[in-house]
């Protein structure tokens, strides 16, 4: 068989990859070693409750933003329904110690406000705030369209300045610092070593728009999918790729599979972790040193993940999405500290299913390190002992209190229905680490770039440009760049402004 591509991984960065590449011309396979498309994004029922595991709400995918605009161009908005977030919130930070709640609302002006309300002291810490992330966010191409792809320095990126700085030289106010820095959550690096440009890409189109898609990420996958094969990608499941071929002159020739096949191709991009792809390319082919680099890439964290319900009747006490956490220091990079004393993140389910409307479901998902599982790292899936069943008893009794510790006196007829720990996420993600957001991408680290030392292959993924539904999705216009050419690609985008 011979393709112009190959994309190996379907999950959203492949998926908008292949996309790309066969709208514009370039007959494309994609590949994915499990048995469907987007396997951790599709989430799961329990007791007639349908959970959403790697999607849950994306910002900057609103009418007239940049992100609208590259779903439409994939001919994914027109398959999906989108439902605007409330624009009286969309986050909430809520801390144990003290009564202490903010509530994000949806908008820069409306933020703004809100934090000024919150913080009468602190209006120029937060128009600084507020400037600087606007600032980041329109040097970043693809988000902006005008931007110049030079600014994307690695050096600024890797020796920036971190959140944690920026936000000291701010304020003082330690409230204020923990709600501005809270949604380092969302890409799983702490403030200490969150460069501020990384930072901005994640949390600025948060502060511009914030959707769900009724259905969650099953129905999100099979938008993707059926765009994909409506634009001529032939789709395999079930095949891991064994070894990238490579011609007698180093040319990348195509790929063989574990089950003996091979395809013929001239350009190639990756969306596996950094590390399954040193396994696939072929000896000497890379730098020793760039190995190294991979190898050496420090993880973002891992989660325990609690998936449970609570009354309909009763007022909804998390808001759509709610950031517990015990003190206004707490470090979500700390995982040496007991569950109890770890931020959560308390996500309401309800958009995302039509299913068993007397119950609200929610997920709670709290920092956790693979190493609180290693007893049992070495077990199969569907098969581990009844030791690590009790485990997860446990952590699913602890996560419930450490909910009620936030609400003392109040009944909130907590029910948990499943659980997930660090190997749940290593089975489902193809990655050796089970970390939630891959590679970090932190100061003082150089992540893989796009375009690779192997003429013809290129990286896409969250571990290459940032997590979420629009960094997968930069990330593959990115690589697909590589192979169309960007102002050809940009271009193209611009159509649909």
């Amino acid at each position: 068989m011979g393709y112009d591509c190959l994309v190996i991984g379907a999950g959203l960065s492949g998926l908008a990859s292949s996309i790309i590449l066969s709208k514009n011309g370039y007959r494309t396979a994609l590949v994915e070693k499990s048995s469907k498309t987007g396997s951790l994004v599709r989430g799961f029922k329990r007791s007639g409750k349908y959970f959403d595991t790697g999607f849950h709400h994306a910002g900057g995918i609103g009418e007239g933003s940049s992100g609208r605009m590259m779903l439409d161009y994939l001919n994914v908005s027109g398959r999906i329904n989108m439902k605007l977030c409330s624009p009286d919130c969309f986050d909430s930070v809520k801390f144990r110690e003290s009564s202490f709640e903010f509530r994000f609302p949806v908008g820069f002006e409306n933020i703004r406000e809100a934090l000024c309300d919150a913080f009468p002291e602190e209006a120029h810490a937060v128009d600084a705030y507020l400037k600087e992330i606007k600032q980041q966010c329109s040097s970043l191409p693809f988000l902006n369209l005008e931007a110049d792809l030079n600014v994307m320095n690695i050096l600024e990126n890797v020796h920036g300045k971190s959140l944690s700085d920026f936000l000291s030289g701010l304020t003082d106010n330690k409230y204020l610092k923990s709600v501005l820095g809270v949604h380092g959550l969302l890409n799983g690096v702490p403030a200490s070593e969150q460069g501020l440009n990384n930072y901005s890409y994640i949390v600025g189109p948060y502060y511009e728009s914030v959707s769900y898609i009724e259905g969650g990420g099953s129905a999100l996958i099979d938008a993707f999918e059926k765009s994909a094969k409506v634009s001529g990608v032939d789709i395999f499941t079930g095949m891991e790729v064994s070894e990238l071929l490579l011609s007698s002159s180093g040319e990348l020739t195509g790929a063989a599979f574990k089950d003996g096949t091979a395809i013929e191709c001239r350009n190639c991009i990756s969306t596996v972790h950094p590390i399954n792809l040193i396994d696939i390319v072929p000896e000497n082919c890379f730098r020793k040193s760039y190995i190294r680099r991979i190898k050496s890439l420090d993880e973002t964290g891992s989660a325990f993940i609690l998936y449970g319900t609570f009354d309909a009747d009763m007022a909804n006490p998390f808001g759509p999405s709610l950031y517990l956490f015990p003190d206004p220091k707490s470090d979500f990079g700390d995982c040496s500290v007991p569950i109890e004393q770890r931020p959560a993140n308390l996500i309401s389910n309800n958009w995302a299913s039509k299913e068993d409307i007397s119950r609200n479901g929610f997920i709670m998902i709290v920092p956790a390190l693979m190493s609180e599982v290693d007893e049992w790292k070495d077990s199969a899936r569907g098969n581990r002992p009844s030791e690590y069943r009790d485990f997860k008893n446990k952590i699913k009794d602890r996560m419930l209190k450490l909910i009620e510790s936030f609400y003392p006196g109040t009944d909130l007829k907590l029910e948990a229905l499943d659980c997930s720990t660090p190997l749940t996420l290593m089975d489902y993600s193809g990655n050796p680490y089970g970390s939630m957001y891959g590679a970090k991408h932190r100061i003082e680290q150089y992540n893989p770039f796009p375009v690779t030392k192997l003429p013809g292959l290129y990286l896409a993924g969250q571990s290459v440009v940032a997590p979420g539904l629009l960094g997968t999705v930069v990330s593959a216009f990115l690589a697909c760049g590589y192979i169309t050419g960007h102002d050809f690609l940009r271009g193209e985008l611009k159509k649909w402004l």
